[in-house]
């Protein structure tokens, strides 16, 4: 079937303004644009839709946004229709560009199958570009990796960071970045000052020149220019976003923060983040990267529903320290509580202790690695069957540590004989914050 025979006399697209409504009838389609708002329903209208098919066009711009988002609430009650979402203005776009975006909404599903589903050879010989790194060696393209800390444990000061080095090309503590990337920063919980604060103290930590550009989205800021607030739980603001950060070329995504960002949803039911789930995973088919900042929850781990974790490619807490006093500010220890690296780059995803201080007006992170720790990764890599050999080159430490190590946790009873933890040894590996070799 060709473009032109998907749409019949019969089908109407219906724009956002008079003027995409011209642009598409003088590329032949059928086409009005919305003529009413809330107050202004046009009787005359619901004559001209009587045995039409009817087909909304939502270009990138937010011209007509409201009319569109009335319109399509008054239909869904009597008349069927499709929603096609463009990834450009209406205006710039081509007969055939339209006719394309219309076919992959209408018959996307009679189709896509058909092309999708292939042999488990043609499959695995086809060309797929690698995931680049970006952060090494826990940050990739394409992941989803949420940060989660109490209040006041520095969250926003390791993100804020961390989106500044990589669009430097430079190191995070002791992780470089490989690739630098776009980053688009969205906060979602500070006055705009605060924010610019924040951004203008990290700037302090160097000198060199971005090589990726960095943008900043103050949803305080940008209120006080008249936009609606940002909320992850409306799905036009989900998907307006989306397709602004796909053509703008943004490849990595920081949310600080997603309380702040949901209201009105319950965080402890799933089927209630469902929709925010199923828009990284979208953001990840598109080739972006999220860093989603969660709440900690008494018990340290994320708040809310388990969910938040099914999806993620790495998962960091951030917890303070033994002895910590507000007065320290923004010190903490980062654990890695889930992570996709290869087993080569284990020895570099051990749990750090941060520290973040101002010294005469310049910033400085400083950080080392949590005593005791190596102990646990050895116990980790045991229990999933390495040999001691294996465990050597992943975390480059002498074979003899490793044999010290499997022989006392056996006397303590973190071990078995054949190196499975007991319950004892899962109960140290779950805390993992002892400073002490055991």
């Amino acid at each position: 079937m060709g473009r032109d025979d998907v749409l019949t006399a019969n089908h109407l697209l219906i724009a956002p303004t008079e003027r995409e409504s011209a642009h598409l009838k003088k590329l032949g389609f059928n086409s009005v644009h919305n003529p009413f708002r809330y107050e202004e329903w046009n009787f005359s209208f619901e004559n001209l839709l009587e045995g039409k098919t009817v087909i909304i066009l939502q270009g990138l711009s937010n011209d007509g946004y409201e009319c569109n988002d009335v319109l399509e609430a008054i239909l869904s009650g009597w008349l069927s229709y499709e929603k096609v979402v463009l990834s450009d203005e209406i205006c710039n776009l081509s007969r055939d560009k339209l006719l394309e975006a219309i076919q992959t909404s209408i018959q996307g599903a009679k189709f896509r199958f058909k092309d999708a589903i292939i042999s488990a050879e043609d499959f695995i010989s086809k060309e797929i570009s690698p995931k680049k790194t970006i952060l090494k060696p826990w940050l990739t393209e394409q992941s989803i990796n949420p940060f989660a800390g109490w209040r006041g444990t520095g969250k926003t000061w390791v993100a804020v960071s961390i989106a500044d080095a990589i669009t430097r090309g430079e190191s995070f503590g002791p992780w470089p970045t490989v690739s630098p990337v776009p980053v688009c920063y969205l906060d979602a919980e500070l006055p705009s000052s605060d924010v610019q604060e924040r951004f203008r103290i990290v700037a302090s930590l160097s000198k060199a020149r971005r090589k990726a550009p960095l943008y900043i989205y103050s949803d305080c800021y940008a209120n006080s220019l008249g936009l609606p607030r940002a909320n992850l739980s409306n799905q036009e603001w989900r998907e307006t976003l989306k397709v602004f950060l796909i053509k703008e070329g943004f490849k990595i995504l920081v949310l600080d923060n997603l309380s702040s960002l949901s209201p009105g949803i319950d965080e402890l039911l799933k089927r209630d983040y469902d929709p925010t789930n199923q828009w990284f995973l979208e953001l990840r088919f598109s080739g972006i990267s999220t860093i989603p900042i969660f709440h900690a929850g008494k018990k340290g781990d994320q708040r809310g529903t388990s969910a938040h974790e099914d999806n993620v490619d790495t998962s960091i807490i951030l917890s303070h320290p033994p002895g910590y006093t507000p007065e320290q500010g923004a010190r903490f220890i980062l654990k890695f509580k889930k992570t996709r690296v290869r087993n080569a780059d284990l020895h570099m995803i051990s749990d750090y202790e941060f520290s973040f201080s101002e010294v005469e007006g310049r910033a400085k992170w400083t950080w080392k690695v949590v005593r005791g720790r190596t102990q646990i990764e050895v116990l980790k890599l045991l229990n999933r069957g390495m040999k001691q050999s294996e465990i050597v080159e992943a975390l480059k430490i002498d074979k003899g540590y490793v044999s010290r190590i499997k022989t006392n946790a056996i006397k303590k009873g973190f071990l078995t004989q054949d190196g499975k933890l007991t319950p004892e040894g899962l109960r140290l590996l779950d805390t993992g914050d002892s400073d002490e070799e055991f």
